[in-house]
C-alpha cells in the first residue's frame, strides 16, 4: 500500500514539476523574443 501511495506521489509530482518546467521555459521565451524584437526596432 505505501509502495503504490509513493508511487502517485512521485508520478505526480514529476508530472507538475514537467508542467511548471514546460510553463517557465517558455516565458522566459517569450521575454527574450521581446527584448530581441525591441532592440531591432530601436
Amino acid at each position: 500500500m505505501l509502495s503504490a501511495i509513493c508511487f502517485a506521489v512521485r508520478t505526480g509530482n514529476t508530472f507538475l514539476g514537467s508542467l511548471l518546467w514546460v510553463d517557465y521555459a517558455r516565458l522566459v521565451g517569450i521575454q527574450k523574443a521581446h527584448e530581441e524584437e525591441n532592440s531591432a526596432l530601436e
